[in-house]
């Protein structure tokens, strides 16, 4: 009966230690953190698994004897671990992704630009050809409206004009 008293003990201990340990290390931030004021990491430099796994091994050489302190470095080891997995999935393919993007983005661009181009020299072509129009186009056509009216009228002659007169 002792021992399963012991074991239930030392069992709400180790839960109260765990929910001691989430309630310090709460995120990568805190985790980091602890790991640097513990001595296991240097502050600012990238976390990388192979740091995680010398923080390990210097956390279990004997230099933390405490069973809280073994905890808190487990947890904050976990985390660390954690953010670097999550970083590591999702950033290569989220920059190959953003690479993409770019890419299509400035061939859209570049093809977009020279459609603009080419509209803009039709236009300025259309309207010079309006402007040419509106100058000559409507004298021109006036000059040969006249022109072919008088080809196509020929001048009476004097005998022409006095019998016209005869008939008024």
């Amino acid at each position: 009966m002792a021992d399963v008293a012991s074991t239930r003990g030392l069992r709400k201990a180790k839960e109260d230690l765990v929910r001691e340990s989430q309630a310090i290390i709460k995120g990568p931030d805190t985790a980091k953190k602890w790991l640097f004021e513990n001595e296991l990491v240097l502050k600012g430099e990238n976390l990388s698994m192979m740091m995680m796994m010398m923080a390990l091994q210097q956390l279990f050489s004997g230099r933390f004897l405490q069973p809280r302190d073994m905890i808190h470095g487990m947890h904050a080891i976990a985390m660390c671990i954690e953010e670097i997995i999550q970083t590591r999935h999702t950033s290569k393919p989220l920059d190959t992704i953003t690479e993409q993007v770019e890419d299509i983005v400035k061939g859209a661009k570049a093809a977009v630009e020279d459609l603009v181009e080419g509209v803009k020299t039709a236009m300025k072509e259309a309207e010079a050809r309006v402007l040419k129009q509106r100058k000559t186009g409507g004298r021109d056509e006036v000059e040969r409206i006249i022109e072919k009216a008088v080809q196509t009228t020929t001048k009476p002659s004097y005998a022409q004009a006095l019998a016209s007169k005869k008939s008024l």
